[in-house]
């Protein structure tokens, strides 16, 4: 034990130490500033919500009065910890220190915030059309993170000094051991990690072949009567949310079955194919559109009017009406008809694609090839 502490050995440590506190002084203040980083990017996912909420509630070109300030007070409350209204000329006093820019706001607001010990404060000015100020909304939220972090730094530091010096003396000893040690760990574990992430990648293959399958019609792939009624209730729920329609069309094709039965289920799967790559061509990422069975479909218009879909069906009609199908050295040609129902007066889904389905029988009845809806 004497040898460790001769002179050569001792300014070793001492330099190497010097090294380790310079590097924890380093490392403190790199974490604390990535903390505050964080925190001040979850203030502006704060402030993004806010106005999203704002921006529902009110509409952009209408003053505020102060019924609606009261409304604001209440949806900032929400999502800060402290919040209060304050006019213009109460806060002559105080420095505005940093402007920042959030996606979902009106150009009539500015927004500055500040940095105390224990708070982060946002002041979103509300301007009118000369950009002069109406009010301004104070939130306060606790600096938790940047809190908890420096204090959990300063044990850390606390700890790694009060045991470097053991630590390193030790590795002194056993550096050569440790080294062998470590390289066999590691190299154990590079060889599970990547056996795990080679059965991950399987295991997400199995998964979305899966998915597919529960979700997706086999011979169109487009969404099958499961998977359809699943995203036709989320949007229906989502319409009503926002006090917007939707509409509902069901399809079906005219005298299907005579086609199965003169040229074959083959020639029938042709025709539904040809079918359904026709509508989906007409309709827009948003819709949904699905097969409920044999050859019924239907397809969700999310903010659609009945009208609107009205006219977006007869243009799918009239594209299915224009299509010109071999099948067995013959060319064919099929239609379609088409019922429609909007969500007003509805409850539920259900509803609504039972109104669209008397919709259709009624197109059936009167002719087929055909739109039908409550306004025709």
């Amino acid at each position: 034990m004497k040898k460790i502490f001769t002179k050569k050995t001792f300014t070793f440590f001492i330099s190497l130490l010097i090294v380790a506190f310079v590097f924890l002084f380093l490392s403190y203040n790199f974490f604390a500033s990535n903390y505050q980083k964080i925190e001040y990017k979850q203030n502006k996912k704060h402030l993004s919500t806010f106005f999203t909420l704002f921006n529902e509630n009110f509409p952009k070109d209408n003053e505020i009065d102060n019924k609606e300030i009261k409304t604001t007070l209440k949806l900032a409350s929400n999502i800060f910890d402290f919040t209060s209204i304050h006019k213009n000329n109460q806060l002559e006093n105080i420095k505005l220190n940093k402007k920042i820019q959030i996606k979902n706001y009106s150009s009539n607001i500015d927004i500055y915030i500040n940095y105390e010990k224990d708070f982060l404060i946002n002041y979103i000015v509300f301007l009118d059309e000369n950009k002069n100020s109406i009010f301004i909304l104070k939130t306060k939220t606790y600096r938790d993170l940047v809190k908890e972090g420096k204090t959990s730094l300063n044990i850390f530091t606390g700890i790694v000094t009060l045991f470097l010096l053991l630590i390193f003396i030790i590795s002194y000893f056993y550096k050569k051991n440790i080294k062998r040690i470590n390289d066999t760990l590691e190299e154990k574990v590079r060889h599970r990690t990547k056996q795990i992430h080679h059965a991950l990648n399987e295991l997400e293959k199995v998964n979305l072949k899966l998915y597919d399958l529960a979700h997706t019609d086999y011979l169109t792939q487009i969404k099958n009567r499961r998977s359809f009624f699943m995203y036709a209730k989320e949007l229906f729920n989502h319409s009503k949310n926002i006090k917007n329609t939707l509409c509902v069309v069901m399809i079906d094709i005219d005298n299907f079955k005579h086609f199965n039965d003169t040229y074959g289920h083959e020639a029938g799967d042709k025709i539904l194919k040809k079918f359904t790559d026709t509508i989906k061509k007409s309709i827009c990422d948003v819709s949904v559109f699905g097969r409920l069975g044999g050859e019924e479909f239907a397809i969700v218009l999310p903010s659609s009017t009945l009208e609107d879909a009205q006219i977006k069906a007869e243009t799918i009609r009239q594209n299915i009406e224009k299509l010109h199908i071999k099948v067995q050295n013959k060319t064919v040609q099929i239609t379609a008809s088409f019922g429609i129902a909007d969500s007003q007066d509805s409850n539920t889904i259900d509803e609504v694609i039972r109104k669209a389905d008397e919709m259709l029988y009624s197109a059936k009845n009167n002719g087929k090839n055909r739109v039908r809806s409550r306004l025709s």
